[in-house]
């Protein structure tokens, strides 16, 4: 509910308002892609009243942070609980039956279950002339991308036309969310029948979308848009300036997603480990948060490998493209082999093998090029670490920054280089 409408009744009924307003900004919070703030919010909510809304919150929100197994047992129970009710919230049903469908369609790839939610999330919201329009968008691209999943084209064409109908001018920016989200489901339909310059077509109305999104941008999703463009420039126009610039754009993007803002794990968060009790309790109000499940992963694999994994793993899954988790894993093993003395080749081997995951998932990313170096030194391989400074000067905007950032980790004493190979990267 808008502000503005709510603020019209806060004098006669502010008891009803305290109660729409903190749903409203849960609400917001959640389109706005602040998953802790929701998150908190969502299972304060559950904890106090379990009904089917505030598990469909719960299962919404888990869903977006890529944990799909959990979220399916959000819904489950939200199906279980508004199926009991003589008069259910038809609205609120077909919400659950969406998001058990998105579910099915993303993580299960089981078409028949897909289709019978999705069907029957359709059958309400469409008899509903006053459902969430937004909602019912959304519903439309997830129909046609599993009709394009099961090729049936005509169908699927049908439905994104249907979603493209609602978004479409819209004023409020979370729909042009949605709207760049199928116009990258059109690119890549028009990539695989090798029409490349209508899928950069598409592409770019995308990308134009995404970015004018204010504050509903999901980076994830920028991410993948830039990342189809600059396969698009690597391998149809042989271009590779082009490319690397949408490489780069698309490896910050995936570092902003689910937080938002360039983080960065390093030594100090490593000291963070004195305060296990403390971290622990923050991932237990909060357990997506990747530095804390970072840190937990660190401080568990010198007692318990399983669970040192499970903890980066947890990391990880939130976004699977971020190539920085990778580089923040393989610079976590290499303080481990130095620590015990070079002793335990498993974590070279580790540091190695996500060295190589960093580098990947973050082509061309300067910042990236740079954390493996200095993980690479960290582990003595300094031909390695030749190699990540060099290309971590070639890709910086800013050649001579770059240069000078470099010399002034080699004049560092504890980052000794031998002087053939420093002399061949600063030539």
């Amino acid at each position: 509910m808008k502000k503005n409408f709510i603020s019209a009744f806060l004098l006669i009924i502010s008891a009803f308002f305290v109660q729409i307003e903190a749903f409203s900004l849960d609400d917001e919070a959640l389109l706005k892609s602040d998953y802790k703030t929701a998150y908190i919010n969502y299972n304060n909510n559950l904890k106090n009243e379990k009904t089917a809304q505030n598990y469909l919150n719960m299962c919404k929100v888990i869903y977006m942070l890529k944990d799909d197994y959990n979220a399916k047992l959000y819904c489950k129970e939200a199906l279980n609980y508004i199926e009991r009710e003589k008069n259910p919230d038809l609205e609120l049903k077909s919400g659950i039956f969406q998001m058990l469908g998105n579910i099915y369609a993303a993580a299960y790839h089981n078409n028949d279950i897909t289709f019978e939610y999705l069907n029957k999330a359709k059958a309400l919201r469409e008899s509903n002339s006053d459902t969430d329009k937004y909602e019912l968008a959304k519903l439309y691209k997830t129909i046609a991308y599993m009709y394009n999943y099961t090729k049936n084209s005509l169908l699927a064409d049908e439905y994104y036309t249907k979603a493209l109908d609602i978004v479409t001018n819209r004023p409020e920016k979370k729909y042009a969310v949605i709207e760049a989200a199928i116009y990258n489901d059109l690119a890549l339909i028009e990539r695989r029948k090798q029409n490349y310059e209508k899928s950069k077509e598409y592409l770019e109305i995308g990308i134009e979308k995404a970015e004018g999104s204010g504050d509903y941008v999901n980076y994830s999703l920028l991410a993948a848009l830039y990342e189809n463009t600059a396969r698009y420039y690597e391998h149809n126009k042989k271009d590779k300036a082009s490319a690397v610039t949408y490489y780069k754009k698309a490896a910050e993007s995936n570092r902003k997603f689910p937080d938002k803002k360039d983080r960065e794990f390093s030594e100090s968060d490593i000291n963070k480990t004195n305060e296990y009790d403390s971290i622990l309790s923050e991932n237990e109000i909060y357990p997506y948060d990747i530095n804390i499940n970072l840190i937990l992963g660190f401080y568990n694999a010198k007692n318990d490998e399983k669970v040192s994994e499970e903890y980066f793993n947890k990391a990880i899954n939130v976004n699977p493209q971020n190539p920085f988790v990778y580089a923040d894993i393989a610079y976590i093993y290499a303080i481990l082999y130095v620590n015990n003395n070079k002793v335990n080749t498993e974590y070279l081997n580790k540091s190695k093998e996500y060295i190589k995951t960093a580098e990947t998932n973050g082509k061309y990313s300067p910042d990236i090029y740079y954390s493996l170096a200095n993980t690479s030194m960290k582990l003595n391989l300094t031909k390695n670490a030749a190699k990540y400074f060099k290309k971590y000067m070639e890709y910086s905007e800013n050649k001579l920054e770059a240069v000078n950032k470099v010399q002034t980790y080699f004049n560092s004493e504890k980052n000794y280089f031998p002087k053939d190979i420093k002399n061949d990267i600063l030539k």
